[in-house]
């Protein structure tokens, strides 16, 4: 196990901690030693319990450069290397590398010889928890590290066998699906397409042996969603729409089989909402209204009966979309209403759990979509207060957890929005700033990934190109503010 550095701990956490946790479950510990590390009394000392409380575990001390082992729980240990005639750190480049090659040899066949504990399944769905944990934090990066150790470890479970064989392929399709989740929020939509796939073909594998188990059928779900979500992300609708009606009544079937079962619930509700968001981008504005309404009823009765956090994120996205909707369709004071319901929802999340970062973001959406409500109903102040909120919000974030790219595509939208605010007031001397922060926050969202976030990109394109015409007539505007938006329109028309 690597012992992890504090840029990877989530807040409040302890290196400290984290090596005693590593050296509890060591079956051989690695020790290098140095006069620095010696010099540390408290890590010499958990080194020392480590070696003298670990029952079979090898203790393996390694001499990278001389260090005084007199009355230690080293003395008298036989070091590495075997040699000591010479100081490591005295020899030549090319003797370092040999006595370090012999020395990989000794702990290579040390391993080999010591017997490895056997790592649970309880332990491997700890560790799974830590990522979730992790990402809550703002660690996508180390979260997916942490799952993809996890997933090592499930697998050489699966390779060795046993009793518990259908729970551990469960336990690696789970692990798939957060991986593939995490690997979409950066961006690589190939890499979170094959663990997504890889996930659905072991739960149908399992489905066919044991076709009635509830937990099963509700993974089966849970991938329609997924892969659903990836082909919206490909700007595939129809493959999208099949494969969440598909899911959507398998979710309704086993929440009509037990009306108890809280996964069949949510799996109505999650598939619904984005029912409804398919149907809207074809342009089927009624089927789009009546599954939102029908998400938002089931996460109501759901959370009732449930009371899990989860639902009240759901309830807010459902009630965020349908406002979306209803303000398109001119029903402004409804979207104000659900806008605002939707916010509530979000605020209660984020009081329940402020370290959570994702519920941030949810409530930073939410303002978002609420203050293109205000602004639709003529409250411009009102609205410039929640895309200030949501800009503020979503830039701490960023600064955070760099990994996640949607992230930095709310951020762009909120100054976006500022800006289209300020351009409508004909403050140019503000738009021209926000349009300029939004822009190079997309562009660096999308790095190295053309075809992310297009149609923001796109969208983003045209708002910039309409600012920079109407600047350019403006007599009013300084050459300095006319020469800014001309470069930001030049770079905005730039291909990539």
């Amino acid at each position: 196990m690597v012992l992890t550095s504090n840029d990877d701990l989530p807040p409040g956490a302890r290196v400290s901690v984290q090596r005693e946790e590593a050296i509890k479950l060591a079956d051989i510990l690695l020790i290098l030693l140095t006069p620095s590390l010696r010099a540390d009394a408290p890590y010499w000392a958990l080194l020392e319990k480590g070696a003298r409380t670990g029952g079979k575990r090898r203790v393996v001390p390694i001499e990278v450069s001389s260090t005084d082992l007199d009355e230690t729980f080293l003395q008298g240990v036989q070091l590495l290397p075997r040699d000591r005639t010479r100081s490591l750190h005295l020899q030549t480049k090319r003797q370092r590398e040999e006595e370090w090659y012999q020395i990989a040899l000794h702990v290579r066949q040390i391993v080999k010889e010591t017997p490895r504990s056997r790592t649970t399944l309880e332990a491997v769905a700890r560790d799974r928890e830590k990522a979730g944990e992790l990402r809550y934090r703002g660690r996508t990066r180390t979260a997916l590290k942490q799952l993809r150790r996890s997933l090592q470890s499930i697998e050489e479970m699966i390779q060795e066998g046993g009793k518990n064989l259908p729970a551990m392929r469960r336990e690696q399709a789970l692990i798939l699906q957060r991986i593939g989740h995490l690997e979409s929020i950066q961006g690589h939509l190939e890499d979170a397409q094959r663990s997504i796939e890889r996930s659905f073909a072991i739960r149908r594998h399992l489905a066919e042996e044991a076709p009635e188990d509830a937990a099963i059928l509700n993974d089966i779900h849970a991938s329609h969603y997924w892969l659903a979500y990836l082909a919206q992300k490909r700007g595939d609708s129809a493959c999208a729409l099949d494969l969440l009606l598909d899911g959507f009544k398998l979710a309704q079937r086993l929440q009509g089989r037990d009306p108890e079962d809280y996964l069949a619930a949510r799996g109505v509700v999650v598939l619904g909402t984005e029912l409804g968001t398919v149907y809207r981008e074809l342009g089927e504005n009624e089927r789009a209204e009546q599954y939102f309404r029908g998400a938002i009823h089931g996460a109501r009765r759901a959370a009732l009966a449930h009371g899990e956090d989860q639902l009240q994120r759901d309830l807010s996205v459902a009630q965020f979309r349908l406002a979306e909707l209803v303000l398109d369709l001119g029903k402004n004071e409804e979207a104000l209403r659900l806008g605002q319901e939707s916010v509530e929802s979000c605020r209660k999340l984020v009081e329940t759990q402020p370290s959570n970062l994702q519920w941030r973001r949810h409530l930073a959406a939410a303002r978002l979509y609420l203050g293109d409500a205000q602004q639709r109903c003529g409250r411009s102040d009102l609205a410039r207060g929640d895309y200030e909120f949501a800009a503020g919000t979503t830039g701490a974030l960023v600064a955070v957890d760099r990994a996640n790219r949607h992230t930095a595509r709310d951020l762009s939208r909120a100054e976006a929005r500022l800006g289209a605010l300020a351009f409508d007031a004909r403050d140019y001397g503000v738009a021209v700033p926000c349009y300029e922060r939004a822009y190079h926050v997309l562009v660096r969202a999308r790095s190295g990934m053309p075809a992310l976030f297009r149609k923001e990109m796109d969208a983003l394109r045209q708002e910039i190109d309409r600012m920079h015409k109407r600047i350019a007539r403006s007599r009013s505007t300084s050459e300095d503010l006319r020469r800014v938006a001309a470069d930001l329109a030049r770079a905005a028309q730039e291909p990539g």
